[in-house]
């Protein structure tokens, strides 16, 4: 046998450690975290059997339906703490990873084409988007990025709730009825080598939302840093958990005996780390095998890139049961009427700012004709559409090849008519 140098046995034990830290990275510690809250709260079990049974109804009432006609749009507010300046994430981060949500939860993540043929027709826009609040608790204008210094070294979210409270060090959970609710943190103790943990709905009001490993926000412009989890997928993979959805595995263990509770997605004994070949065989799941670039696995982020319509429907369950009351939030409608106020009609612009692509999305409470109509600040018209005796509209606007700024759409129902801004920001 070769002998080492006592170099190269320093640099191979390093690279041993580096290997068995690598390893040990876990995207999620969700189930742990849910155990906790059951043993904290009895009658949490109870609730979250009511969730299911609704959501069982839900999907037995919309067999064979396209569940949601219209996109749901959820304000979201980020809460970033930081002792050091590189926890301190940039504007710029957090609006990648936003665009990288509303990307994945749309199916327009540029990586769809690496989702293997057998797949794609499981592959789902789920019609849910987010935005950045820009409105606070009381009522005043927020940018939807609070920043707080604090002297915590890290956050053990599996051990306690510290970085959801104020006086323990943390940020205080805004309205959970109005927002999403994400914590961006260090973590440390427990929850080391954890990268993400979410509360089922069903859990208490004072804690609800998503906490994540700063390292890991971003998306395909501005990269987290944290190795293999830099492209933003920790966040679309926990608030999947946040609507509901449970790991593709189920959690048991390897015995292929438990269900995510979503018909089309197959069984697999475990969770897939890296980015397996397809096809990847487990629990006898047939030549296909595993749908492991689905979202709720454990891949790398460069290799995750699909929802499932049965997993859409079951997130849209969740938003028409325990999270119905998000659905009427009005934290990020950014768009005020400007004619028949009495009259105004609901529309949703996201992502925005964008860096090309928007959707607008308007719905009405009786069919009727509807313009919509975007121009620049010199009034010069981008884009103009007329629906006849349409419910709702959903259009999406490619500006990708005009001059960044800020654009005015506008609106306009017999009803009322409502004006807002886009901001395009390549």
């Amino acid at each position: 046998m070769r002998k080492l140098t006592p170099f190269l046995s320093v640099f191979a034990f390093c690279l041993m450690i580096f290997q068995v830290n690598a390893q040990q990275l876990n995207r999620c510690g969700t189930m742990e975290y849910l155990a906790k809250q059951l043993a904290a709260d009895p009658e949490m079990e109870a609730r979250i059997a009511a969730n299911e049974e609704m959501t069982k109804e839900f999907e037995r009432q919309t067999v064979g339906m396209r569940t949601s006609n219209v996109v749901i749009t959820i304000p979201v507010v980020f809460h970033v703490l930081y002792k050091t300046a590189g926890q301190n994430i940039s504007d710029n981060r957090i609006y990648d990873q936003l665009l990288t949500m509303n990307k994945d939860y749309a199916l327009l993540n540029a990586d769809t084409g690496n989702i293997p043929s057998v797949f794609r027709p499981m592959a789902a826009n789920t019609n849910i988007q987010f935005c950045l609040a820009h409105t606070d608790t009381n009522g005043n204008y927020t940018s939807g990025i609070i920043r707080k210094s604090v002297t915590a070294n890290g956050y053990d979210p599996l051990s306690n709730d510290n970085v959801k409270f104020s006086a323990l060090g943390g940020d205080d959970i805004w309205d959970r009825t109005k927002y999403l609710n994400i914590w961006i943190c260090n973590f440390s103790g427990a929850s080391l080598g954890i990268i993400g943990i979410s509360q089922f709905p069903g859990g208490a009001s004072t804690t609800d939302g998503c906490v994540v490993l700063y390292g890991t926000v971003g998306g395909e412009t501005y990269h987290g840093t944290t190795p293999s989890y830099n492209l933003g997928r920790t966040l679309t993979h926990e608030i999947g958990h946040w609507l509901n959805l449970r790991h593709i595995w189920a959690d048991d263990g390897g015995g292929c005996t438990s269900d995510d509770y979503v018909a089309d997605t197959p069984k697999q004994s475990d969770a897939n780390y890296g980015c397996p070949n397809f096809p990847h065989v487990s629990c006898t799941n047939g030549p296909n095998g595993d749908m492991f670039m689905n979202y709720m696995d454990y891949g790398d982020d460069n290799c995750l890139n699909m929802f499932s319509a049965g997993q859409g429907n079951r997130m849209t369950a969740a938003l028409n049961g325990p999270r119905l009351s998000i659905k009427s939030s009005t934290r990020c409608d950014d768009l005020t009427a400007v004619s028949n106020p009495s009259g105004q009609i609901p529309v949703s612009i996201f992502p925005n700012p964008s860096t090309g692509e928007f959707v607008i999305s308007s719905l009405m409470t009786d069919p009727g004709d509807v313009n919509v109509k975007v121009s620049n600040l010199l009034g010069e018209i981008v884009f103009s559409q007329e629906y006849k005796n349409v419910p709702y509209v959903v259009q999406k606007i490619d500006l990708s090849n005009r001059v960044n700024g800020i654009y005015i759409v506008e609106v306009r129902t017999p009803k009322g008519s409502s004006t807002g801004k886009l901001v395009l920001s390549k």
